[in-house]
């Protein structure tokens, strides 16, 4: 299940010191959390509960839109193209855009169906979609998606990262798989037959991270990385070392 947190918080500096504020205005409620999701050139997005909300000013107020579904406000969002795409959990199309700042959506030509749309990654100057039972989706013009599975024995993706040349998925069940160009996925190696259940991935200067989930038996969760870049195999995203 996705945490949101409780509130949503814009970083705001001085030439002296930052700090952190509460901007909450213009939500109905936050029982049930809140997360960001995405920004234009021109807006903020943001959900909190059902309700999908943009902001022109920096997050100072909120306004409701219109949801991407109807009861469903989407899970992530991200610009592309010239314009804002929603991800959702639906049994139709689980991928909708909107070339209006969120006045009105239009699924998404050749997105994915009953799944569940994670996260968007934006890596060789295309868009990707990781998704929960469906693998991994690809739009190139922002126009139409498709598949972008071969070899990627797990579709069920958790997180997307990029490493030199490559860019790498996590999968929960079967580890981290690797491509240059997602014409072909192949699944990296050094992750334990225990540690395959991932939680994320993401990169930190020349490192990539890979926190799978704690073994039931102990409750410790354990670190996989691989980096720096240049230094072969790790450079290549191809081997994990604990």
């Amino acid at each position: 299940m996705r945490t949101h947190s409780a509130f949503i918080a814009l970083f705001l500096a001085s030439n002296l010191a930052a700090q952190w504020g509460q901007v909450n205005n213009g939500f109905a409620t936050l029982d049930y959390g809140a997360a960001t999701h995405g920004v234009t050139p021109t807006h903020v997005f943001a959900r909190a509960y059902n309700v999908l909300y943009r902001s022109d000013d920096n997050g100072d107020t909120w306004t409701a839109v219109a949801n991407p579904i109807a009861g469903n406000p989407s899970d992530v969002g991200y610009y592309f193209n010239d314009r804002y795409f929603a991800g959702s959990s639906s049994i139709t199309a689980c991928i909708h855009f909107s070339d209006d700042e969120g006045d009105s959506w239009t699924p998404a030509t050749g997105a994915p169906s009953a799944t569940v749309v994670r996260g968007f990654f934006e890596y060789g100057g295309a868009l990707y979609a990781y998704t929960s039972t469906a693998g991994i989706y690809r739009t190139i013009d922002g126009d139409t998606w498709s598949a972008v599975n071969n070899g990627l024995t797990n579709l069920n993706v958790i997180g997307m990262a990029s490493s030199g040349p490559y860019f790498v998925a996590a999968t929960i069940g079967g580890g981290v798989f690797r491509t240059i160009n997602a014409a072909s996925w192949t699944q990296s190696t050094g992750i334990g037959g225990g540690d395959l259940n991932g939680e994320n991935v993401w990169r930190m200067g020349g490192i990539l991270y890979y926190p799978p989930k704690a073994a039931p038996s102990t409750g410790a969760p354990t670190m996989v990385i691989h980096g720096p870049p240049g230094h072969s195999p790790l450079s290549s995203a191809s081997a994990w070392l604990r």
